[in-house]
């Protein structure tokens, strides 16, 4: 238990998202994108939206990334 006294939930891979600016959007879409109009629970893929599912439910969520600003806007969402 953590200081909160709330179970963990540790999501490896939650960070990875699709990238409105990223090279394969790019090449699909010949532009960069705005992911304004996607729903937060859908931006972070499959391990975001377990996450956030995970917080949701009153878990400590341990989001694991290379950086802390690769979470920053999931850890933000949560």
């Amino acid at each position: 238990m953590n200081s909160a006294r709330k179970p963990v939930a540790v999501v490896v891979g939650a960070t990875s998202k699709w990238q409105a600016d990223g090279r394969n959007t790019k090449l699909a879409h010949g532009k960069v994108l705005d992911d304004s109009d996607i729903p937060v629970g859908a931006r972070w893929g499959i391990g975001g939206a377990i996450a956030q599912k995970f917080a949701n439910e009153g878990f400590f969520v341990v989001l694991t990334t290379r950086t802390a600003a690769n979470a920053a806007a999931l850890n933000s969402a949560i």
